[in-house]
């Protein structure tokens, strides 16, 4: 019994401090992550219900590009964190499918790493349950780029852009909806909003979003517009409205304009 008993300790312990790679090993020219072949460990990366958890599978995606997994229609995946580009260089698509990791999420790991993220339509959830480990690495010490035309990714701690002085990021945000408690960078972060993509921010982040504009990386530091607890309550959202409405929105606000100075 004492045997059985240390012999689970350990195994909490080592939950705790550890998680198992699942690396993404495609067969066949397939994109599909729901398919157990295309993982190293024989089956699709598992979360589990709390970050302390043994079965907790960290995935890991190097590949070509081109070649990474796609989250499409009806899919809906999970996993403790996830990586692209962990190794080498990565890619990754949402169109359609969910996406939710309890842990964080990172990209382009290593200084020569190269990766992509698509995100099409769907939704992708980074620290569920508001994990205190919920952050959006996007960009480690990499290169990375984020193409998003659609759906929604909620981040419940930190975007980080370029998370080290090595990294060079860029957020493409031409649809949908980009959601994070704080916005942050350290290395080289440029995030390009045009069409209907939203940038929000929970709380009153409109001193962050100054910044940025000011130093040029929010959309090059030119015109844009954002506002607290108008558009989404409770939180600063910033977008490039229609030019139909521009008129309108300028009249009596015009503090939600920043121009490049």
């Amino acid at each position: 019994m004492k045997k059985i008993f240390v012999l689970l300790l350990v195994l909490g312990i080592t939950g705790i401090t550890s998680a198992i790679d699942n690396l993404w090993t495609p067969v066949g020219g397939s994109a599909d992550w729901t398919a157990d072949e295309n993982w190293s460990l024989g089956h699709v990366p598992y979360a589990g219900e709390t970050e302390a958890d043994v079965l907790n599978e960290q995935a890991k995606i190097t590949c070509a590009a081109g070649d990474g997994p796609d989250i499409g229609t009806g899919d809906v995946v999970t996993a403790y964190r996830v990586f692209v580009g962990a190794t080498g260089n990565g890619e990754l698509t949402i169109d359609g499918g969910s996406l939710s990791t309890l842990g964080y999420m990172t990209a382009a790991y290593n200084a020569t790493d190269v990766a992509v993220i698509n995100m099409i339509s769907g939704s992708v959830t980074i620290g569920l349950n508001n994990s205190n480990n919920g952050h959006f690495y996007m960009g480690r010490n990499g290169t990375t780029t984020l193409n998003m035309s659609g759906g929604t990714i909620d981040i419940s701690r930190n975007l980080n852009v370029a998370q080290y002085a090595s990294a060079v990021s860029t957020i493409n945000l031409s649809g949908g909806t980009l959601t994070a408690n704080n916005l942050v960078k350290t290395g080289t972060a440029s995030i390009n909003i045009s069409g209907s993509g939203k940038l929000v921010l929970l709380g009153d982040d409109t001193a962050v979003v100054e910044t940025w504009i000011l130093n040029g990386w929010l959309n090059d530091g030119e015109d844009v517009f954002y506002d607290y607890d108008i558009t989404t309550p409770g939180a600063t959202t910033v977008y490039v409205p229609e030019p139909a409405t521009i008129c309108l929105l300028t009249i009596g606000a015009f503090g939600l304009i920043r121009r490049k100075r």
